[in-house]
């Protein structure tokens, strides 16, 4: 029988957007803003609860074709336009808890660079 091991796996996208650090930071934190990042509507999204505090919680349940699909997670650092860390869990279908970095650096004046990190386990 083989041992399969798990592996790591790392993504990082680096956008530039028409806005400050400011408010694409804040567009991270907001509930209004923040399931557009998760890929859910206000259609589909049935509970959005954040705390953006570091050690709060997140949790954001989306409803799609009778699948219920749950994100949570835990800010462990937040600097307000600079820096987010986070957790994200996807429990029904990992126990595996991942994690975020999103960096925020201006550019030019109104054009803010985004640098989003994701690092998780992927099972084999």
């Amino acid at each position: 029988m083989k041992h399969m091991q798990n592996e790591w796996v790392e993504i990082e996208l680096v956008r530039l957007m028409k806005t400050t650090p400011l408010n694409a930071y804040h567009a991270w934190l907001d509930p209004n803003q923040l399931i557009h990042w998760f890929m859910t509507s206000r259609r589909t999204n049935q509970v959005i609860e954040n705390d953006p505090v570091e050690g709060g919680h997140y949790q954001i349940v989306d409803l799609r074709k009778g699948k219920r699909i749950e994100v949570i997670g835990t800010y462990k650092t937040l600097k307000e336009g600079e820096q987010i860390v986070k957790t994200i869990q996807m429990p029904e279908l990992s126990e595996h808890v991942d994690e975020i970095e999103v960096y925020f650096e201006e550019r030019s004046p109104g054009m803010t660079e985004m640098t989003f990190h994701y690092r998780g386990m992927l099972p084999k």
